[in-house]
């Protein structure tokens, strides 16, 4: 049951137990005067009348609510052991408990808290509905995006460990929308400088695409992600390297991503003698591990020539 919006003539209603008397004003606010179902008398705020019907909460004076505590009686995970002295709080007379929860530690809480069900725990039910909430119960191949209002497959959005479906909210054309385009712009104009300019002018185009077609055949034949990478990164502090064809090796995507801009003389001359030259291109040992033996002895024999 929904609470118009139009309270004038809300009078002699009832929501759930309680009836509406009159509307009257408390405090310089209008409230409404009620009578429950156990006979007492109480007054409700409209946006808290509002709010219990929206979210299904018991609409009740409070008090026929309440039970009497006693030694032995469970509250969600905790068991009463013991009544403690009262307390004051708030300038109200509160009953005081020590419980057991279902852990095994011992907690101390009111009994309006208990009766209201805001104290579960000692704090372990919180944690574990946290954690259920965490895990992605939900695996989603198609989902909508709330931005562009189109239904779009799984590989269209980010990925989100701490959200249902372990997806996020708005797909990767919404969210590259909403940033900064001249950041963007920035980005891809710098980069595109410095590669022309690791390139010298003598480099042949013919010797490069070799390289990228290599790469594919071998795609082909380990069925893994390849890379074409620099031996000697084009950014580092000691070293400078060019985008020249015999300072570019394939190696798989894990090894090139693992490596960054690191780099070792050492390790170099070791890897280059461990490498092979198929077509005048270098292929690193990440990438002959995953051959066999028949494809490694094919790829040996052939000679290197374009």
């Amino acid at each position: 049951m929904k609470l118009p919006f139009d309270y004038k003539n809300e009078l002699a209603v009832k929501y759930d137990k309680l009836t509406l008397i009159q509307k009257i004003k408390e405090n310089d606010k209008w409230v409404y005067e009620c009578v429950c179902d156990c006979g007492n008398k109480t007054t409700k705020r409209v946006d808290s009348i509002k709010r219990s019907l929206r979210v299904g909460r018991t609409i009740s004076c409070g008090k026929c609510l309440r039970k009497n505590i006693q030694i032995g009686d469970k509250f969600h995970y905790l068991t009463v052991i013991k009544k403690l002295p009262s307390k004051t709080l708030s300038n109200k007379i509160r009953g005081y408990w020590l419980l057991e929860c279902k852990c095994g530690n011992l907690h101390k809480s009111t009994s309006d808290l208990l009766n209201n069900g805001k104290t579960k725990s000692c704090g372990c039910w919180y944690k574990e509905s946290r954690s259920i909430k965490r895990k992605s119960e939900v695996c989603f191949l198609y989902k909508t995006c709330p931005k562009c209002k189109k239904e779009k497959h799984h590989s269209k959005f980010g990925k989100d460990k701490n959200r249902r479906g372990g997806l996020k909210s708005f797909c990767r054309k919404c969210v590259y929308s909403s940033k900064d385009y001249s950041k963007v712009a920035m980005n891809n104009f710098l980069r595109k400088k410095r590669i022309k300019q690791s390139t010298p002018k003598w480099v042949k185009r013919k010797d490069i695409l070799n390289i990228h077609k290599v790469k594919f055949e071998l795609e082909e034949l380990v069925k893994v992600k390849l890379n074409v990478d620099h031996i000697f990164p084009l950014i580092h502090k000691k070293y400078c390297g060019l985008t020249v064809p015999y300072n570019l090796q394939i190696t798989t995507e894990q090894f090139n991503l693992s490596k960054q801009n690191r780099i070792n003389t050492t390790e170099v001359s070791d890897l280059l003698k461990e490498s092979i030259n198929y077509k005048n291109v270098i292929i690193h040992k990440s990438v002959t591990e995953l051959l066999n033996d028949s494809q490694l002895k094919k790829i040996k024999t052939l000679p290197n020539t374009v």
